[in-house]
Protein backbone atom coordinates (compact mmCIF):
# COMPACT_ATOMS: atom_id res chain seq x y z
CA UNK A 1 0.00 0.00 0.00
CA UNK A 2 2.81 2.42 0.87
CA UNK A 3 4.59 1.71 -2.43
CA UNK A 4 1.50 2.95 -4.31
CA UNK A 5 1.21 6.10 -2.25
CA UNK A 6 4.82 7.31 -2.55
CA UNK A 7 4.67 8.30 -6.24
CA UNK A 8 1.44 10.17 -5.57
CA UNK A 9 3.08 12.00 -2.66
CA UNK A 10 6.00 13.01 -4.87
CA UNK A 11 3.60 14.36 -7.49
CA UNK A 12 1.77 16.36 -4.84
CA UNK A 13 5.06 17.83 -3.61
CA UNK A 14 5.85 19.09 -7.08
CA UNK A 15 2.48 20.89 -7.18
CA UNK A 16 2.90 22.76 -3.90
CA UNK A 17 2.37 26.54 -4.32
CA UNK A 18 5.10 29.02 -3.50
CA UNK A 19 5.74 32.77 -3.26
CA UNK A 20 2.71 35.06 -3.02
CA UNK A 21 0.26 32.21 -3.52
CA UNK A 22 1.69 30.48 -0.46
CA UNK A 23 1.24 33.67 1.55
CA UNK A 24 -2.40 34.02 0.43
CA UNK A 25 -3.18 30.41 1.26
CA UNK A 26 -1.50 30.87 4.62
CA UNK A 27 -3.77 33.83 5.44
CA UNK A 28 -6.82 31.90 4.29
CA UNK A 29 -5.79 29.03 6.52
CA UNK A 30 -5.44 31.39 9.47
CA UNK A 31 -8.94 32.76 8.90
CA UNK A 32 -10.30 29.26 8.57
CA UNK A 33 -8.77 28.40 11.91
CA UNK A 34 -10.35 31.52 13.48
CA UNK A 35 -7.00 33.05 14.43
CA UNK A 36 -8.21 36.46 13.43
CA UNK A 37 -6.98 38.76 10.67
CA UNK A 38 -4.61 40.66 12.96
CA UNK A 39 -2.95 37.49 14.17
CA UNK A 40 -2.63 36.18 10.62
CA UNK A 41 -1.03 39.39 9.39
CA UNK A 42 1.49 39.27 12.22
CA UNK A 43 2.35 35.64 11.44
CA UNK A 44 2.71 36.36 7.70
CA UNK A 45 4.95 39.38 8.32
CA UNK A 46 7.16 37.27 10.57
CA UNK A 47 7.36 34.51 7.94
CA UNK A 48 8.24 36.99 5.19
CA UNK A 49 10.89 38.62 7.38
CA UNK A 50 12.50 35.25 8.07
CA UNK A 51 12.43 34.29 4.40
CA UNK A 52 14.10 37.50 3.19
CA UNK A 53 16.66 37.82 6.00
CA UNK A 54 20.24 37.19 4.69
CA UNK A 55 22.23 34.36 6.20
CA UNK A 56 24.34 35.40 9.16
CA UNK A 57 27.20 33.08 8.21
CA UNK A 58 30.29 34.61 6.58
CA UNK A 59 30.28 31.78 4.04
CA UNK A 60 28.41 32.13 0.77
CA UNK A 61 26.92 29.39 -1.37
CA UNK A 62 27.61 29.12 -5.08
CA UNK A 63 26.05 26.73 -7.56
CA UNK A 64 28.25 25.39 -10.33
CA UNK A 65 27.16 24.39 -13.83
CA UNK A 66 26.35 20.86 -12.70
CA UNK A 67 23.76 22.21 -10.28
CA UNK A 68 25.58 21.19 -7.10
CA UNK A 69 26.02 23.73 -4.33
CA UNK A 70 29.40 24.44 -2.77
CA UNK A 71 30.29 26.55 0.26
CA UNK A 72 32.83 29.26 -0.59
CA UNK A 73 34.66 31.07 2.19
CA UNK A 74 35.59 34.61 1.13
CA UNK A 75 39.29 35.42 1.64
CA UNK A 76 40.37 38.15 4.07
CA UNK A 77 40.21 41.70 2.74
CA UNK A 78 43.99 42.02 2.60
CA UNK A 79 44.28 38.94 0.39
CA UNK A 80 41.55 39.63 -2.16
CA UNK A 81 43.88 41.49 -4.52
CA UNK A 82 46.51 38.76 -4.30
CA UNK A 83 44.25 35.81 -5.08
CA UNK A 84 44.74 34.17 -8.48
CA UNK A 85 42.50 31.37 -9.81
CA UNK A 86 44.58 28.20 -10.35
CA UNK A 87 43.45 27.91 -13.96
CA UNK A 88 44.81 31.41 -14.68
CA UNK A 89 48.12 31.10 -12.81
CA UNK A 90 50.15 29.96 -15.82
CA UNK A 91 48.98 32.87 -17.97
CA UNK A 92 49.69 35.36 -15.19
CA UNK A 93 53.19 33.89 -14.78
CA UNK A 94 53.91 34.69 -18.42
CA UNK A 95 53.35 38.31 -17.47
CA UNK A 96 56.19 38.13 -14.95
CA UNK A 97 58.54 36.39 -17.39
CA UNK A 98 57.80 38.77 -20.27
CA UNK A 99 58.24 41.88 -18.14
CA UNK A 100 61.54 40.58 -16.74
CA UNK A 101 62.77 39.90 -20.29
CA UNK A 102 61.81 43.44 -21.34
CA UNK A 103 63.66 44.87 -18.35
CA UNK A 104 66.71 42.71 -19.15
CA UNK A 105 66.72 43.96 -22.74
CA UNK A 106 66.42 47.52 -21.46
CA UNK A 107 69.44 46.93 -19.22
CA UNK A 108 71.45 45.70 -22.22
CA UNK A 109 70.52 48.83 -24.19
CA UNK A 110 71.32 51.03 -21.19
CA UNK A 111 74.69 49.30 -20.80
CA UNK A 112 75.60 49.96 -24.44
CA UNK A 113 74.68 53.66 -24.30
CA UNK A 114 76.27 54.52 -20.95
CA UNK A 115 79.74 56.05 -20.85
CA UNK A 116 81.55 54.31 -19.34
CA UNK A 117 79.41 51.18 -19.80
CA UNK A 118 77.30 50.42 -16.76
CA UNK A 119 73.92 49.01 -15.77
CA UNK A 120 71.03 50.95 -14.25
CA UNK A 121 70.87 50.83 -10.46
CA UNK A 122 67.13 51.46 -10.39
CA UNK A 123 64.22 50.65 -12.69
CA UNK A 124 63.29 54.33 -12.82
CA UNK A 125 66.37 54.83 -15.01
CA UNK A 126 64.97 52.33 -17.51
CA UNK A 127 61.27 53.18 -17.35
CA UNK A 128 60.84 56.58 -15.66
CA UNK A 129 57.06 56.68 -16.12
CA UNK A 130 56.21 53.09 -15.27
CA UNK A 131 55.50 51.77 -11.79
CA UNK A 132 57.65 48.96 -10.43
CA UNK A 133 54.66 47.29 -8.76
CA UNK A 134 51.87 45.53 -10.66
CA UNK A 135 48.86 43.62 -9.31
CA UNK A 136 50.64 40.28 -9.70
CA UNK A 137 54.37 41.05 -9.50
CA UNK A 138 56.80 43.48 -7.90
CA UNK A 139 59.88 44.26 -10.01
CA UNK A 140 63.23 45.59 -8.81
CA UNK A 141 66.98 45.69 -9.33
CA UNK A 142 68.45 43.40 -6.70
CA UNK A 143 72.14 44.12 -7.16
CA UNK A 144 74.68 45.48 -9.63
CA UNK A 145 78.07 43.79 -9.87
CA UNK A 146 81.10 44.10 -12.10
CA UNK A 147 79.79 43.26 -15.54
CA UNK A 148 76.36 42.03 -14.46
CA UNK A 149 73.06 43.08 -12.88
CA UNK A 150 70.40 40.99 -11.13
CA UNK A 151 66.67 41.72 -11.54
CA UNK A 152 63.73 40.01 -9.90
CA UNK A 153 59.99 39.60 -10.31
CA UNK A 154 58.46 38.78 -6.92
CA UNK A 155 55.03 37.16 -7.03
CA UNK A 156 52.32 38.93 -5.06
CA UNK A 157 50.28 35.73 -4.74
CA UNK A 158 51.26 32.35 -3.22
CA UNK A 159 49.70 30.75 -6.30
CA UNK A 160 52.41 32.14 -8.63
CA UNK A 161 56.07 31.42 -9.32
CA UNK A 162 58.73 34.10 -8.83
CA UNK A 163 61.58 34.89 -11.20
CA UNK A 164 65.14 36.26 -11.17
CA UNK A 165 67.04 37.51 -14.20
CA UNK A 166 70.78 38.05 -14.64
CA UNK A 167 72.08 40.38 -17.34
CA UNK A 168 75.72 40.18 -18.40
CA UNK A 169 77.64 42.91 -20.20
CA UNK A 170 80.54 41.95 -22.44
CA UNK A 171 83.23 44.16 -23.91
CA UNK A 172 84.06 42.78 -27.36
CA UNK A 173 86.82 45.28 -27.98
CA UNK A 174 87.06 48.18 -30.45
CA UNK A 175 84.14 49.93 -28.75
CA UNK A 176 81.87 46.96 -29.36
CA UNK A 177 79.61 45.94 -26.53
CA UNK A 178 77.24 43.01 -26.18
CA UNK A 179 74.82 41.72 -23.59
CA UNK A 180 73.24 38.44 -22.61
CA UNK A 181 70.58 37.61 -20.04
CA UNK A 182 69.15 34.54 -18.35
CA UNK A 183 65.92 34.16 -16.37
CA UNK A 184 65.37 31.55 -13.64
CA UNK A 185 61.97 30.67 -12.18
CA UNK A 186 61.06 28.83 -9.01
CA UNK A 187 60.01 25.23 -9.62
CA UNK A 188 57.00 25.65 -7.33
CA UNK A 189 54.77 28.66 -6.60
CA UNK A 190 56.65 30.98 -4.26
CA UNK A 191 56.69 34.63 -3.23
CA UNK A 192 60.50 34.48 -2.90
CA UNK A 193 62.48 34.86 -6.16
CA UNK A 194 65.48 32.57 -6.79
CA UNK A 195 68.55 33.84 -4.93
CA UNK A 196 71.70 33.91 -7.04
CA UNK A 197 74.80 32.55 -5.35
CA UNK A 198 78.48 32.40 -6.19
CA UNK A 199 80.31 34.06 -9.06
CA UNK A 200 78.26 35.26 -12.02
CA UNK A 201 79.81 33.65 -15.09
CA UNK A 202 77.87 33.84 -18.39
CA UNK A 203 79.81 30.84 -19.74
CA UNK A 204 79.01 28.64 -16.76
CA UNK A 205 75.64 29.87 -15.58
CA UNK A 206 73.37 27.73 -13.42
CA UNK A 207 70.07 28.53 -11.76
CA UNK A 208 69.98 28.25 -7.95
CA UNK A 209 68.60 25.06 -6.36
CA UNK A 210 64.82 24.93 -6.50
CA UNK A 211 64.63 26.90 -9.76
CA UNK A 212 64.95 26.22 -13.48
CA UNK A 213 66.04 28.22 -16.52
CA UNK A 214 63.01 29.66 -18.36
CA UNK A 215 64.87 31.97 -20.75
Amino acid sequence: MESHLKPQAQQNDSLLPSGRWMQRLFVMGCVALSLGLGGCQMVVRQAMRSATRPASSSNSSQVDESGSSAIVTPPPDNQVRQSVPPQQAQYVEYEGIDRLIVLSQAQVAYYKKATPPRFANDLSELEPKRATSAPNYFYRVDSVGIGYVILSAQAQSPMLRSYTGVVFGQDLGRDRLSGAYMVCGTEQPSTTPPIMQGAMDPNNFQCPPGSTLVR
